[in-house]
């Protein structure tokens, strides 16, 4: 299951989602925009990584396979920057 950090803010703005790494002031925040912003959506502490790939390819028209890997590696991004944590 992929959550949210307890140290993060957020603001999310419909077009895009701003996340802060309160941890990390010096860090500047993060802009997601697009599949990006559709991803950090779709974390909500209850869904699996592939339950994540689903959820985006649904919002977005495409096949579960072709965005799998993007989607993936996008949420390890997300988790060595400090904003997500997989339990």
């Amino acid at each position: 299951m992929w959550r949210h950090t307890e140290d993060v803010a957020v603001v999310d703005s419909g077009d895009r989602v701003a996340v802060l790494d309160l941890a990390s002031l010096a860090v500047p925040p993060r802009i997601l925009e697009g599949s990006a912003a559709a991803i950090w959506r779709a974390v909500d502490g209850e869904r699996t990584a592939l339950q994540v790939v689903e959820s985006v390819a649904k919002s977005f028209g495409a096949e579960t396979a072709e965005i799998k890997a993007d989607v993936v590696t996008f949420l390890a991004s997300l988790a060595s920057a400090g904003l997500l944590v997989e339990s």
